[in-house]
């Protein structure tokens, strides 16, 4: 687990108008995390605070977060069901410190009342959580195609800083300790490679919608309107420019996992299942976009790229439980040899 140093906790806290004592964990700190979250009550109403720490060598990073802010800012005023950060007690989107080599960085935003779906949640079972976050992504991505691609950055340079799917790509290549799984993501590599880079099927995405990241607050949802709930997208820290279709992708491997009890578990779930929560989802989409003839192409591709990349953050654990990573791996090998042969 990763931990956060008082000095940071103390420095960065007031910032954001937290008293350093009084604030409480929510989550984070695990070694796929990429931060460490905490609740605490602020003056206009409850607030989270986040904690990013980078290398200091990183001169880019700064820059990266205020351009991204940029355009969570720009999803939120149009409608989007996304959360957009609040400004400190200093007028800024962000604050900073450096501690032992590293700097660490805290923004914060509004709580946002609710939890994360369970399997068993009846907007789970009839679709309407899917088709509620196919809405969502959906007009996302409508957004993000009609956003400027220059003149959009923080430091005023008309080339954005924000990284793409490349640089992603290679910080998990280089985390991967399996040969097979690494030439597997190679492959994936030279495949999306070959995709037509247009602002109708790729942008800014959030880059890692999967269900948990959905807030959802239950409150009306009972009796006749059981189907009414709020539905938030959280956390956009790993943010960066992709394709629409590897974010859908993310979304619906979470769904089945969601119904599985976890990653590449013992437990599948039948074909008119998976069939129902794909037309679910996209009855949602499709209110906001209409995909390419060549969508189920390329969803069976980001599929195995959501499968591959997960594989890495999760090594550790996996190989606690041979069993499990056994199975991960044949299938990463098995939709590797049904895409590439």
């Amino acid at each position: 687990m990763k931990s956060l140093p008082d000095f940071v906790k103390n420095t960065l806290s007031p910032r954001f108008g937290a008293d350093p004592p009084s604030i409480i964990f929510l989550g984070g700190g695990q070694d796929w995390s990429d931060g460490i979250v905490f609740r605490f009550e602020h003056s206009e109403g409850e607030r989270v605070i986040k904690f990013v720490d980078f290398a200091q060598t990183d001169d880019k990073a700064l820059f990266r977060m205020e351009e991204k802010i940029l355009y969570i800012k720009r999803m939120s005023e149009s409608g989007t069901s996304v959360i957009e950060p609040e400004l400190s007690v200093n007028g800024n989107h962000f604050e900073i410190c450096s501690f032992e080599g590293k700097n660490w960085l805290a923004y914060s935003y509004p709580y946002v009342p609710g939890r994360p779906v369970n399997a068993g949640d009846t907007v789970v079972r009839n679709g309407m959580f899917h088709r509620h976050i196919g809405t969502i992504l959906g007009k996302l991505h409508t957004v993000a195609s009609e956003l400027p691609e220059e003149g959009f950055t923080a430091n005023k340079k008309k080339q954005s800083l924000l990284s793409d799917w490349t640089e992603e790509w290679e910080f998990f290549r280089s985390w991967c300790r399996d040969d097979e799984v690494g030439s597997a993501w190679e492959r994936l590599k030279h495949a999306v490679l070959r995709l037509d880079v247009e602002r109708k099927v790729y942008g800014f995405i959030h880059n890692d919608a999967h269900a948990a990241n959905f807030i959802f607050n239950p409150a009306s949802a009972t009796g006749q309107e059981r189907n009414k709930f709020d539905l938030t997208l959280i956390d956009f820290d790993v943010a960066r420019f992709h394709f629409f279709t590897c974010e859908v992708a993310a979304a619906l491997y979470s769904f089945v996992s969601l119904e599985t009890g976890g990653l590449e578990t013992i437990r599948t779930l039948d074909k008119d299942r998976k069939r129902f929560l794909y037309s679910s989802f996209m009855k949602g989409y499709e209110q906001f976009r209409s995909p390419l003839p060549e969508w189920l192409d390329h969803l069976r591709l980001f599929i195995q790229y959501r499968r591959c990349l997960l594989f890495m953050p999760f090594q550790e654990q996996t190989a606690k439980y041979p069993a499990w990573r056994k199975r991960w791996k044949k299938r990463i090998m098995e939709n590797d040899k049904k895409l590439f042969g």
